[in-house]
């Protein structure tokens, strides 16, 4: 069980830093923005498999928790 959760931990990493990347100016600078925009297209699927991901995690170390 602790192979996947390193597993998928380390997955959860690359999409999050992919997801810095797309904008160009990173975390920091997302957060200035006063205009908004929708997600299209690679942008949008990154981003619902970052929350994907997110959830599988947060359940395999609830899971890894209640099996001791």
């Amino acid at each position: 069980m602790i192979y996947l959760q390193i597993a998928i931990s380390l997955l959860l990493i690359i999409l999050i830093l992919i997801q810095g990347q797309s904008g160009g100016k990173g975390i920091l600078w997302e957060s200035l923005k006063t205009s908004y925009h929708t997600k299209h297209g690679a942008e949008k699927t990154v981003f619902l498999l970052t929350i994907a991901v997110t959830i599988i995690f947060i359940s395999a170390a609830i899971a890894n928790l209640l099996t001791g």
